[in-house]
């Protein structure tokens, strides 16, 4: 009789990890200035979104008293015509967060990019700074 050599069952050949490069998240979160930089950038426009309510006036209000020093009412103090610097800084700040958004609408429109996420968020976040100056009336 002849005998058959036995045989065992193959295994499942094995499977390498093969590391995956970090993803974006990841690698932004290691990077601490970019962090940094992107909650400045944030705050920023928090406090241009939210200038109304910050600054408490108009940024063409005229004061009673000019070039007053910084103090709790006017932090940034008064120019030359009395109108509070800090105002004028969110409301400069509403001004240039806005350009900012329609130059990226612009780039995207001339250089015909396919830039889905960069389209919905400035469209988004200019939705939403067109919607503050009408909302305030400015």
């Amino acid at each position: 009789m002849i005998e058959h050599a036995a045989t065992e069952p193959q295994s499942a050949p094995s499977r390498v990890a093969v590391r995956q490069p970090p993803s974006f998240v990841r690698r932004f979160a290691r990077n601490r200035a970019a962090v940094a930089g992107a909650l400045t950038l944030a705050l920023m426009l928090g406090a241009a979104l939210f200038s109304e309510a910050l600054s408490g006036s108009s940024p063409r209000a005229m004061g009673e008293d000019p070039l007053a020093a910084p103090s709790r009412a006017h932090p940034f103090g008064t120019d030359d015509l009395g109108r509070d610097i800090w105002t004028g800084v969110l409301y400069g700040a509403l001004v240039t967060s806005s350009g900012f958004v329609s130059a990226s609408r612009a780039i995207c429109f001339i250089t015909d990019a396919n830039w889905s996420s960069v389209s919905r968020v400035s469209v988004s976040v200019g939705s939403i700074i067109i919607a503050s100056g009408t909302i305030s009336g400015k």
